[in-house]
């Protein structure tokens, strides 16, 4: 889920917002990934409480307030993170213009979440069902047959969006 707009946008640059630790664990994984892909996406992490809705509208604001052309992507966001899109996105969108949505793993769309009927991506994107078991395996230091019980049990079931074939384990 983290790759999706990566994969859709192909940003300059993207925001994780979470965990530091986790995610200066993840990162070098998604930088390689993208590099095999031929994106320059640079990727920045910022540390937040999830658990914390003050903190995480603080932030968004900066984010919004120093970002051009921001995008947030709910895509399997938690809920305070959610809200906290929600409060930034009420008391700035005039002031800072900036898109919100999120991706629909079952039909492989993007949806629009700022009410401005807009999605940054129309299209199809491609990432096999191959290299998810890869990027998995790296995230989740695992082997192949614990990644393709994830692909199963996860966010990234039924038929992946990705590349819209049947997995099978």
């Amino acid at each position: 889920e983290n790759m999706i707009s990566c994969l859709t946008a192909k940003p300059d640059k993207v925001i994780f917002l979470g965990d530091l630790e986790q995610m200066n664990k993840a990162i070098p994984t998604y930088e390689k990934f993208l590099q095999s892909k031929h994106y320059k996406t640079k990727i920045e992490p910022r540390k937040i409480n999830r658990n914390d809705l003050k903190s995480i509208v603080q932030t968004l604001t900066d984010i919004i307030k120093t970002e051009k052309d921001c995008i947030f992507d709910i895509t399997g966001g938690e809920d305070l993170v959610i809200l906290g899109c929600g409060i930034v996105f009420a008391a700035y969108r005039e002031k800072y213009p900036f898109k919100m949505q999120r991706f629909d793993l079952e039909k492989g769309t993007i949806i629009d979440c700022d009410c401005d009927n807009e999605v940054s991506f129309k299209g199809a994107f491609t990432v096999t069902v191959e290299e998810m078991i890869s990027l998995l395996m790296r995230i989740h230091d695992c082997n192949e047959a614990k990644a393709k019980t994830l692909l199963k049990t996860n966010t990234y079931h039924i038929y992946t969006a990705f590349d819209k074939r049947a997995f099978t384990a």
